[in-house]
């Protein structure tokens, strides 16, 4: 990956079109959503129940308590991951309302959990049917708040310590959730003109991670794609570099867009690799040509179909 391309005539074609705005153009969801995918993500809805109801059989019969903070991050994660990938499936294009359906399955999923472990904790006195009434459970669990499911350290945990524990349960399911679901329903591009996903390019382009960060991501926002011409590849063994990544439609070859991260290699006390990836600059548009010209810089194929 060592060298530079620098002087380009198709750089200079490339960028010069764009170069004269203050800001180029990126890429936002249409905010459109299909018959199919509001299908799909109702179908999410009746199977979240069922995935609060395996949550609260594991947090139930799990007696460690990392064990079960572990539990409750995956289930709020998967929830949402679940949920916005349905949608995603049925090509919504819409954050706010991946989200909201979210939302919506998150608290039926944490709804149902309750009532399933309040019906284990009573050992089946408490019958799942009733469990699942509201003022039935508000008053089980206004019961148990008082006296405490469960102790640590030889002592009973209940009142506001029990609470708090409840309210950082909740917090762990709904953020994880969110988070989740708003990454899947923001992090890929649709073309609108073929009507498909685009396809992901990671890694096209690695370049020498000293130059400034900030000028590098002025230059890009404006258009200025020739700075990519300019700047050296990293070579083997930097810490940190660029690294451009593109999403493109091989469908009709109209939709496409650049990303922008600043990547660092570190270790950690025990000498394992860890990788750190900040995003510079996300969803430049950008033309066919354009898109074919920052490929062949990276040494790629710009007739690579996906």
């Amino acid at each position: 990956r060592e060298g530079s391309v620098v002087g380009d005539p198709v750089a200079a074609s490339v960028s010069g079109a764009m170069t004269s705005l203050a800001k180029a153009p990126t890429y936002a969801h249409s905010g459109k959503a299909t018959p199919r995918g509001l299908v799909f993500g109702f179908a999410s809805l009746v199977v979240a129940p069922f995935l609060g109801a395996l949550y609260a059989v594991g947090i139930f019969t799990i007696p460690f308590i990392y064990l079960n903070a572990i539990l409750t991050l995956g289930f709020g994660g998967w929830l949402g991951v679940g949920i916005a990938s349905a949608l995603r499936s049925g090509e919504v294009r819409s954050a706010v309302l991946s989200l909201a359906f979210v939302a919506v399955g998150t608290a039926l999923a944490y709804y149902v959990h309750w009532a399933v472990w309040l019906n284990r904790l009573s050992e089946g006195e408490l019958a799942l049917i009733e469990a699942l009434r509201p003022d039935v459970m508000l008053d089980f669990i206004g019961g148990v708040y008082d006296v405490g499911a469960w102790s640590l350290a030889g002592n009973d945990v209940s009142g506001m310590a029990l609470g708090a524990v409840w309210a950082v349960e909740l917090a762990l399911i709904f953020g994880a959730s969110l988070l989740a679901g708003f990454t899947i329903a923001t992090g890929d591009v649709y073309c609108e003109s073929c009507g498909r996903w685009c396809d992901k390019h990671d890694d096209v382009l690695a370049l020498d991670g000293t130059a400034d960060p900030g000028a590098l991501q002025s230059r890009l926002a404006a258009g200025d794609l020739a700075v990519l011409g300019e700047l050296p590849r990293v070579t083997q063994g930097d810490p940190t570099w660029f690294q451009i990544n593109l999403q493109r439609c091989h469908g009709c070859g109209q939709t496409n867009t650049l990303n922008l991260d600043r990547v660092t290699l570190t270790a950690d006390d025990k000498g394992k690799e860890q990788r750190k990836e900040d995003r510079l600059l996300e969803g430049l548009l950008l033309t066919p040509e354009q898109a074919d010209w920052v490929t062949r810089v990276g040494g790629g194929d710009p007739s690579y179909a996906g």
